[in-house]
């Protein structure tokens, strides 16, 4: 399954992936804005952003409708993660675009 969401965390493994299988290995890949626009207008995918402002953000970005889902979320062997990791000035309340000086890094995590 694909997911984009705003954060990752060890606690996504938990559940399904580390208890049964002991360790494994996890892919980071960059992405750029155009590389994940592409990606969600061919793929069907699931929004786990728990930040409505960024919600907003990431579809005028990605020109796509990425929900505000604000869910925990176990990730199994064979999921993606489409992180968007923010950087900058705290979010105004309603935004939906970027302020100046920040940014989103595309990762996308795979097991």
């Amino acid at each position: 399954m694909l997911y984009v969401g705003n954060a990752f965390s060890g606690a996504m493994l938990l559940q399904n992936v580390l208890p049964n299988k002991g360790m494994i290995g996890v892919a980071i890949k960059r992405y750029n804005t155009e590389d994940v626009r592409r990606r969600l207008e061919k793929d069907e995918f699931t929004s786990i952003v728990g930040h409505a402002d960024m919600a907003s953000i990431l579809t005028e970005m990605l020109g796509n409708e990425v929900k505000f889902n604000r869910v925990s979320t176990n990730l199994e062997l064979g999921d993606e993660l489409i992180w968007a990791q923010y950087s900058g000035p705290r979010l105004p309340e309603g935004a939906t675009s970027l302020p100046e000086g920040a940014e989103v890094v595309f990762l996308g995590i795979r097991l």
